[in-house]
């Protein structure tokens, strides 16, 4: 699912990517180097998205999938009027993996929910965001707030095709849906340079 784009191919940027005044996207040379601001649209189904992607990569996810596991098959075994052999010991384990994977999913969707719901509303979390890629870090505006990440600070990058997570913290992600790029070259152009930053900076 995850692919990463180290950079190569994409620096510097040629003419060949130049948008018009009017596109999301827009490059610059300064004294600094080359500075890139990308607007972006995130909706309530986007955090819903990033909420289920966090969730299946943290791996809190899957040792709570054992725990329900553990906890089903211990009411089984002792609460349970079975035959102790073999077979239905496999079988109680069986069901107690499916039964953990379906209380895990359930707690999953959950919060997927909850986060799409509570949080489509606040300032700041949907709606226009402007990325600037610039020297010192990324640069996030919304109509809430104006905030600049070092590259050294920020915790990872995560690239699919369908978006970009740059992870800020352990739970909190910029988001760059790849529906707000005009085209694939300019979706991996953005990306890549924020990735290549990120490489260089970081510890």
């Amino acid at each position: 699912l995850l692919c990463a784009f180290p950079g190569a191919g994409l620096f510097p940027w040629s003419s060949s990517f130049a948008k018009p005044p009017d596109l999301q996207f827009r490059c610059r040379n300064s004294s600094g180097g080359i500075h890139c601001t990308m607007r972006v649209n995130v909706n309530p189904l986007d955090l819903g998205w990033t909420t289920l992607f966090f969730m299946l990569r943290r791996k809190g996810t899957w040792v709570s999938w054992i725990v329900y596991s553990l906890v089903a098959f211990l009411i089984l075994f002792f609460f349970l009027e079975i035959e102790r052999t073999v077979p239905d010991i496999i079988a109680l384990v069986l069901i107690s993996l499916i039964g953990g994977l379906v209380g895990i999913t359930l707690s999953i969707l959950i919060q997927v929910i909850l986060v799409m719901v509570v949080y489509r509303q606040k300032d700041g979390f949907t709606g226009e965001h402007e990325f600037y890629v610039e020297e010192a870090g990324l640069r996030e505006k919304t109509h809430a707030n104006d905030s600049l990440h070092h590259w050294a600070s920020i915790r990872d990058v995560s690239i699919t095709r369908r978006y970009t997570w740059v992870w800020i913290n352990a739970i909190q992600a910029h988001i760059l849906p790849r529906r707000s790029f005009p085209d694939d070259a300019t979706y991996r152009e953005f990306v890549g340079s924020i990735y290549q930053r990120w490489i260089e900076h970081r510890d």
